[in-house]
């Protein structure tokens, strides 16, 4: 299994669920959403969202269970702690462009 695995797993007019996988110590992407908002649903492990408004970071403890809204806009990563792994889905509301930060 890579770092990263990710699947959609539900896309329809109205929104898209994406399963992520990520591995201990590392994570996804910084991506933002800019017309949608998007949802974090976390099934397995733990881990840290981090979240980027502008010049304001802040990261949140994430695990089992937990459901955190992500405003659009918002730069934000998800990263796995140490050597868990962290299983969870984005839920982006439609239009689902997702933008990643190069």
């Amino acid at each position: 299994m890579g770092a990263l695995q990710s699947e959609v797993l539900v896309e329809t007019g109205m929104l898209r669920a994406e399963r992520i996988t990520v591995e201990g110590g590392t994570g996804t992407p910084w991506q933002r959403c800019p017309i949608a908002e998007r949802v974090l649903v976390v099934q397995q492990g733990r881990g840290y969202l981090y979240r980027s408004f502008g010049r304001e970071e802040n990261r949140t403890e994430v695990c089992d269970g937990d459901v955190v809204r992500i405003p659009r806009l918002a730069w934000h990563r998800l990263v796995a702690s140490g050597d868990d792994r962290i299983v969870a889905t984005f839920v982006t509301a439609a239009p689902f462009a997702v933008e990643d930060r190069t």
